[in-house]
């Protein structure tokens, strides 16, 4: 066998393992999480209500505002308005403003008395557009801030956190501050972790911290392949 079909046999085999791995052990956390979070066995029903409610306000957001590559996946936009509806957070933590900042706050909406939230962008631009796509359906547009300001507020214990700021090395900068900002028995969901890099620099700074890490990629897996983890249970050694 020459140097080309060795490298592409090996490709090839290397692919074919990884990707029934990453489904097993997607649908093996999804026991777990069950079982972590009992109100999660209901997620299949309540989520279509979900999909019905979001589809045609992400829709318009993609057309309007981003693209389906940069906005969150709709998959994970349903598995977190689901999420509020089963565990009632009443402090949100939305890193990295765009069509997460609508989902938390049409909940919010829908709430009484109203979760606290935060919307916080490393990029002025991009805050602004979330304020405008905010108004345009009377939703709340408060605490709305940029991350460097934010962190001198000295906020904190926020029952669930999104964290989606900037870019991938940005996110490797700030998950360090970001874990300390949810109270110990918070949940911290973490997009993009189909990508090797940020999430070998993920599971290299998470051996400073004990953590429940849970793949939520039989909820979040889109047609992009990107999934989301989702981290609970924090205790700093």
């Amino acid at each position: 066998m020459n140097m080309r079909k060795y490298l592409k046999y090996r490709w090839i085999t290397r692919n074919r393992v990884r990707l029934p791995l990453d489904y097993i052990k997607g649908k093996r956390d999804k026991r777990r999480l069950e079982k972590k979070l009992p109100q999660l066995r209901t997620f299949s029903k309540q989520s279509h209500a979900a999909v019905e409610d979001l589809r045609s306000y992400y829709d318009e957001y993609i057309l309007n505002f981003s693209s389906n590559d940069m906005a969150i996946s709709l998959e994970l936009a349903v598995f977190l308005m689901t999420l509020c509806y089963l565990i009632k957070p009443k402090r949100i933590l939305d890193l990295g403003s765009g069509f997460s900042s609508f989902v938390f706050r049409r909940y919010q909406s829908r709430t009484y008395p109203r979760a606290e939230i935060w919307t916080i962008d490393d990029n002025p631009y991009w805050l602004e557009q979330t304020r405008i796509f905010l108004s345009s359906y009377d939703l709340l547009d408060d605490n709305l801030a940029i991350w460097n300001a934010f962190i001198q507020e000295e906020q904190g214990d926020f029952d669930l956190i999104l964290h989606d700021l900037g870019s991938m090395e940005i996110r490797e900068e700030t998950l360090t501050k970001v874990i300390t900002l949810s109270r110990p028995n918070g949940l911290i969901v973490l997009d993009d972790f189909h990508k090797t890099k940020y999430r070998a620099s993920v599971t290299q700074k998470l051996k400073h911290f004990e953590f429940e890490f849970y793949s939520l990629r039989s909820y979040t897996i889109d047609k992009l392949g990107r999934y989301s983890i989702l981290l609970t249970d924090y205790k700093k050694k």
